[in-house]
C-alpha cells in the first residue's frame, strides 16, 4: 500500500535521518495472516522507504519522519498469536534514537478486541548499529 508514485529505493540510515517522534496513531492497519506481514500506515505520504534486518521496512516522508511500517512475521517474532492480528482494532508507535550507541528504537502498541475483551501489545523493535547500510527493498 504506497502512498506515493515514486519512492527513493535505496538509501542509507543514520542518527539524523529518522525524526524522533512522540506516539504516532496509525490510520491503517492491514494483517495478512498467510505472509504474516502487518502493515500500519498514517495519512502522510511515504516520501522513501529502509529496511532493517529484513524483517521491517520503515516509510519515511520527506523530512524523514516515520509515517508507516510493514514487519515481516510478526506473529514469529514477537509470538503474537494470529487471533489477535486478526482482530486489530487501532495501533500506535513511537521513534526514539540514541545516537551515542548508533541504535533506533521504534516502539509499537497494538490493540485488539476478542469476545469483548481488550488485548494489548507492547514490542519493542531495535535496529543494528546505523552505520550498517539499509536498503529499500519497497
Amino acid at each position: 500500500m504506497m502512498k506515493s508514485k515514486a519512492i527513493n529505493r535505496s538509501r542509507n540510515i543514520n542518527a539524523n535521518m529518522v525524526e524522533k517522534r512522540g506516539f504516532v496513531k496509525v490510520d491503517s492497519i492491514i494483517y495478512d495472516e498467510d505472509l504474516d506481514i502487518l502493515e500500519l500506515y498514517t495519512n502522510e505520504d511515504t516520501h522513501h522507504c529502509l529496511e532493517i534486518d529484513d524483517l521491517i521496512i520503515v516509510h519515511c516522508d520527506k523530512k524523514n519522519k516515520i509515517v508507516g511500517l510493514e514487519i515481516i512475521g510478526i506473529s514469529n517474532i514477537y509470538n503474537i498469536p494470529k487471533k489477535i492480528l486478526n482482530n486489530l482494532k487501532s495501533a500506535k508507535f513511537i521513534v526514539k534514537s540514541i545516537p551515542n550507541e548508533e541504535k533506533i528504537f521504534i516502539t509499537t502498541e497494538l490493540k485488539s478486541i476478542i469476545n469483548g475483551n481488550n488485548q494489548m501489545s507492547t514490542n519493542l523493535l531495535a535496529t543494528p548499529p546505523l552505520g550498517s547500510p539499509l536498503v529499500c527493498n519497497c
